[in-house]
């Protein structure tokens, strides 16, 4: 579950919205969100990465370019 999307980040541009659930990341089912964490450590910063998220109760697609977390 997407908690909060900080403005100018990745997530915010990309159209993420909290409230949104993370069913996929690059075609791989995310199983909970220690998984979720894990496949973003494994994926390169920079990368492309396309998303589905379950929004209102619908499947949607996002595509979003990981950027390095400055933690704040």
């Amino acid at each position: 579950l997407v908690m909060e999307v900080r403005g100018n980040s990745p997530a915010a541009s990309s159209g993420l919205k909290s409230g949104d659930v993370i069913l996929q990341f690059n075609g791989v089912t995310v199983e909970d969100d220690a998984h979720l964490v894990n496949i973003v450590k494994l994926t390169e910063v920079g990368s492309r990465v396309s998303l589905v998220v379950l929004r209102d109760r619908s499947p949607q697609s996002v595509h979003l370019h990981l950027a390095e977390w400055t933690g704040e």
